[in-house]
């Protein structure tokens, strides 16, 4: 129980701390957000919410993932600090850097990944990284290949101008690819067999390529790719697919258990 009050504390810290940077990151893009057709609706970008008030939310939510981050380890300050640091310059730089930009991104998802580990002091699979960090890279193609198709897409991010729809198809293609190969491998390890106790984790593989096309399919079919919670939520065979994937795998990972 130890490790999960950790986890859960750690969980806590890095939303505070995300949540602390998207303010800021909403408060200087806030001109931009205007001609995005959703974002336009987000309290900064409509006028809602004041900068000074926002400035201050963000503050208290820093503050707030830097105090619960002294109840852990104190390893855990290492991946939350360079979160910290790595989205203020995305926020302030690195967003008009193509290729930079959405590096920085799946670097965000990896840093999360190493702090869980950190955390609760367990040793990091090279499999679980490059699995995050590829499909990381994967979902934010997805994302630029949805606002570039976007009315006023460059004018709400300028970036987009360096990108083309097929330049970013072959992105897509070429991470979504690595994806899978990373996860078939990372499923028929020997690391992973010895830690499970079990082959059978392979039998996985098919739903995450059902997972891994339908996105891409909606994406390059369909331009929904623009938000992965969404797709969850408003496509039923996606959502379906990633219920199975997580049963499949609970039950052969926990089967002698049961």
């Amino acid at each position: 129980m130890d490790d999960v009050r950790k986890a859960v504390i750690a969980f806590l810290s890095f939303s505070f701390m995300s949540s602390a940077i998207y303010i800021i990151n909403d408060i200087h893009d806030r001109e931009e957000d205007r001609f995005h057709p959703e974002k336009k609706n987000r309290p900064l970008a409509s006028g809602a919410v004041k900068p000074p008030a926002a400035v201050l939310i963000s503050f208290l939510l820093l503050a707030a993932s830097l105090v619960l981050a002294g109840a852990l380890p104190q390893l855990f300050y290492a991946p939350l600090i360079a979160y910290l640091l790595m989205q203020a310059l995305y926020t302030f730089w690195v967003k008009t850097q193509v290729i930079l930009d959405v590096l920085f991104i799946a670097m965000g998802f990896l840093l999360r990944v190493i702090a869980g580990a950190l955390c609760i002091g367990v040793a990091m699979s090279s499999w679980l990284l490059l699995c995050t960090f590829f499909l990381a890279l994967f979902l934010a193609f997805c994302k630029r290949r949805h606002e570039i198709a976007l009315e006023g897409a460059l004018a709400h991010r300028p970036v987009l101008e360096e990108y083309s729809p097929g330049f970013l198809d072959q992105l897509i293609t070429s991470c979504g690819a690595t994806t899978m190969l990373c996860y078939a491998l990372y499923a028929i390890s020997q690391e992973t067999v010895n830690k499970f106790h079990t082959h059978l984790l392979v039998l996985t593989l098919p739903f995450v390529v059902f997972g891994v096309y339908r996105y891409m399919y909606l994406t390059l079919a369909k331009n929904k790719g623009g938000n992965p919670s969404k797709v969850f939520f408003a496509d039923l065979p996606f959502a379906l697919n990633f219920i199975a994937w997580g049963i499949a795998a609970f039950v052969i990972v926990y089967w002698e258990k049961l």
